[in-house]
């Protein structure tokens, strides 16, 4: 039995579909359409509240709270987000909305998104005839009355508390909310003994709003999804993290340029400067309208939202590019503060239904979004906060470690597969350049003599910057394998084999951010090998690795919408992967990168750079975890291919007879 295996196949439409012109995409240009507002597809270098063009309600956005492997005990929330004019408009007065749902039997395959949508002139995606979730008659077996989380202006956020008890068959909850009058949305739900099925993304959006020509913006790869899903259907989506990009909030009118700071001088002055509340109205209007216009009007995301429930974290451009790997100076920064505080309130709102005072209450850990959840009886999904706490020495929270160790060893004891979700890959190659970078920003905006001539010269100015340091350098040390983060990597690892081996668990990590897909894993190394010669070490059998509580396998999916890395760059970090070794300050374990692309032998197939996503079985054959992404062939084609993943259950050798 091996842990692992490769596969490339044409994808196949799901039989359920209209045929294969179902969902196709043709390239448009994003901008206004002939009323002049712009396209639920858009990409836009800036939001503000006109760019939403008069739309007063959102949603709704499921989110898993949580499930009870004993019980069956299965809840989720639906959120809305409208104005209080529409509110009062739709209701009739200023009462609190309401949410029913119903229980049909059955999977709901080829039920969930049998719709189609195509690609008009703008680039709008046009919805035909029937793929507005017309509403159903079902019977009503409970109801939620709205639970107001805040507001912000003159905008209300609703929560809905909705469950039900998994029992012997799989059921779709059917639901409807009184502020989206004439819709019916559909969620499946898993027998109690059944796997689960999700689907994980990450970096759902582009750097750059002129690469929607060449992408067709973040739905190629959505449809293929919820195709999958119409097959399929998924019980839970997980966003490892950039479920939007949040860097346009630099392009507003009073924070134009603010980043943009060249030497430390610069630096210190900008960090000097007041938070004003102009500076942090522009703020939230900002997080505020990417969010309503991303997550409520990009057409099959949207319904992804409406349908799948979603356990999120977050990474950098879902506050700013590079948060949290800036020097204190910026870090600390009444304006950054600012634009930490304003991302993090939406954050928490659209991505977690909650908000900072509520986190404790609401099952979260450490004074940030971290939590654990079930997904079945055998299989639980721990999500880091690597962003609320972090600085350019430390990835987690304070006290992260020891609460999770605790965690871990009260799951319950069905439990045998942990699904760690980091925003960024632990393991991932390295390109030998963080301390030249760091000798170059020096250089750039010191005060030495070598500066003084650079500077003079005008070579200074040909090296970007940003906040005063190499443009790159923030990426670089914003990486687990940066010297910053080495101890902290190795702590993490430690606790993870340790629980492994006491409880008999498989730990795999799950991370999105490097625009590529790729598979590598960490295995314990033989006695007989020293750590200076753990590059020599062949890759373990498989029923070595299955017994082996260190074998812990990181599957990278990235990205569903952004761009990947240009073909040198991921040639140049593939010749940095060629070899395994130690895992620094943790010798006991051996890390490598794994040829998932290609033959065995080649090395250059580390590393895949084309959009993608994973669709993830919780329990599939003999109790294993399958993972399998599924990548574009060509840029914004519906075609794709699929490489799968297998990683078996942890089992001593005796257990494998």
């Amino acid at each position: 039995m091996g842990c692992s295996s490769s596969t490339a196949a044409k994808s196949a439409v799901p039989p359920t579909t209209a045929g294969n012109d179902s969902g196709r995409l043709a390239a448009g240009v994003p901008g206004a359409s002939s009323s002049g507002t712009p396209p639920g597809n858009a990409v836009l270098p800036y939001y503000n509240l006109a760019t939403l063009g008069g739309r007063q309600v959102f949603g709704p956005f499921l989110k898993l709270v949580s499930y009870d492997a004993d019980t069956g005990d299965y809840e989720i929330t639906a959120l809305m987000v409208c104005s209080a004019m529409a509110q009062g408009s739709i209701l009739g007065g200023d009462v609190p909305p309401q949410l029913v749902w119903g229980e049909a039997p059955g999977s709901g395959a080829g039920e969930a998104w049998p719709h189609e949508y195509s690609a008009g002139p703008a680039g709008d995606y046009a919805q035909p005839a029937g793929a507005t979730n017309p509403e159903q008659a079902f019977t009503v077996v409970g109801s939620a009355v709205g639970e107001r989380l805040a507001v912000w202006r003159d905008w209300q956020f609703w929560r809905f508390k909705l469950g039900t008890t998994c029992g012997e068959d799989p059921k779709q909850l059917k639901y409807k909310v009184d502020l989206v009058p004439g819709r019916v949305f559909t969620v499946s739900v898993p027998a109690l003994t059944e796997a689960w099925h999700a689907a994980f993304y990450s970096c759902n959006g582009l750097h750059n709003p002129h690469d929607y020509g060449r992408t067709h913006g973040i739905q190629p790869l959505w449809v293929d999804l919820m195709r999958q899903h119409s097959f399929k259907p998924y019980h839970v989506m997980l966003g490892g993290g950039d479920q939007l990009y949040n860097d346009g909030l630099f392009e507003g009118p009073l924070l134009r340029g603010w980043d943009q700071a060249q030497d430390d001088a610069e630096s210190a002055a900008r960090a000097a400067q007041p938070l004003t509340d102009e500076l942090r109205e522009e703020m939230e209007e900002y997080y505020f309208s990417h969010y309503a216009a991303h997550f409520g009007t990009q057409p099959v995301y949207a319904d992804a939202l409406a349908t799948i429930p979603s356990i999120n974290t977050w990474d950098d451009h879902d506050i700013v590019d590079g948060w949290g790997s800036y020097p204190p100076l910026i870090q600390n920064a009444p304006i950054m503060q600012g634009v930490f505080a304003a991302a993090q309130l939406f954050y928490l709102l659209f991505q977690h239904h909650t908000t900072q005072e509520r986190l404790a209450g609401d099952g979260y850990w450490c004074d940030s979004s971290s939590q654990l959840v079930q997904l079945g009886a055998a299989t639980a999904l721990v999500v880091p906060d690597q962003r609320s706490h972090r600085t350019q020495h430390k990835c987690l929270p304070p006290g992260y470690l020891q609460r999770l160790g605790k965690e871990l060893r009260a799951l319950p004891a069905s439990t045998r597969h942990v699904v760690v979700m980091l925003a960024g890959p632990v393991l991932y190659p390295a390109l030998p350049v963080q301390e030249t970078l760091q000798k170059l920003d020096d250089v750039a905006t010191g005060d030495d003599l070598l500066s003084v001539v650079m500077q003079k010269t005008g070579l200074a100015a040909k090296i970007t910057k940003r906040f005063g340091m190499v443009f790159i350098l923030d990426d670089i040390i914003d990486q687990w394998s940066a010297s910053q983060h080495v101890g902290e990597k190795a702590a993490l690892l430690r606790l993870l084999v340790s629980v492994a081996d006491e409880k008999q668990i498989r730990f795999s990590i799950l991370s999105g951010d490097a625009h590529c897909a790729g598979y590598g894993m960490f295995h314990s190394r033989p006695a007989d090998v020293k750590p200076g010669d753990a590059d020599d070490v062949p890759l373990p059998p498989a029923d070595t690795r299955i017994a082996d509580a260190g074998f812990i396998p990181q599957v990278i999916s990235s990205a569903i919408a952004n761009i990947p890395p240009s073909r040198p760059l991921l040639k140049a970090l593939c010749v940095c992967g060629r070899k395994p070794e130690a895992v620094p300050h943790y010798e006991d374990l051996v890390q490598r990168m794994f040829p998932l692309f290609g033959p065995a032998n080649d090395m250059d197939s580390l590393l895949l750079g084309r959009r993608n996503w994973c669709d993830v079985v919780c329990g599939a054959q003999g109790g294993s975890l399958d993972f399998t992404l599924r990548a574009e062939r060509e840029m914004g084609s519906e075609e794709v291919n699929v490489f799968t993943i297998r990683v078996p259950p942890l089992l001593r050798f005796w257990q494998q007879q």
